[in-house]
């Protein structure tokens, strides 16, 4: 992704406003993602695939009035991976990070972080790269922000 293409997530639908797809959109992405409607009973307005992010991995869930924001951590069929707590789903002030950490090495088994809110009826689903794993893929965002905060460093004198 550019620099100047903005990364969906549920804060950014919110503050754009409610809008609708179209039915044949909705429809087919749901052919697709066919675990969706385990999660989510509603009827959809908006759908949407986007590839993991550091601002995903950093997101707080909001709730807007009394409309809930849930995240579902799910593995290559759709299914709940599950922690400890067994809590990997969240909807109320949780952050997708500490969700990772709480199923601690199950988080190899996550594929898909489906984001749906209440308020705007949309779904996100946010796909992990082929052969990668979120904990690694975590790890080399963290190298590359250690780079650069060594760059802004050693740019100082």
């Amino acid at each position: 992704m550019n620099k100047n293409e903005k990364q969906i997530t549920q804060d950014y639908l919110i503050k754009r406003g409610k809008d609708e797809m179209s039915s044949m959109k909705i429809e087919s992405f749901i052919r697709e993602f066919s675990w969706i409607k385990k999660y989510v009973a509603r009827r959809l307005s908006e759908v949407y695939v986007s590839k993991i992010s550091q601002e995903i991995i950093d997101y707080r869930l909001n709730n807007v009035g009394w409309n809930n924001d849930y995240i579902f951590l799910l593995n290559h069929l759709g299914n709940l991976v599950t922690g400890r707590t067994k809590d990997s789903v969240c909807c109320r002030g949780g952050v997708v990070k500490y969700m990772l950490e709480d199923i601690g090495c199950k988080a190899k088994l996550v594929r898909f972080i489906l984001s749906y809110h209440e308020y705007t009826n949309a779904v996100i689903v946010f796909k992990v790269p082929e052969n990668t794993y979120i904990p690694e893929w975590i790890e080399q965002q963290m190298q590359v922000e250690q780079q650069r905060v060594r760059k802004e460093y050693e740019q100082i004198g």
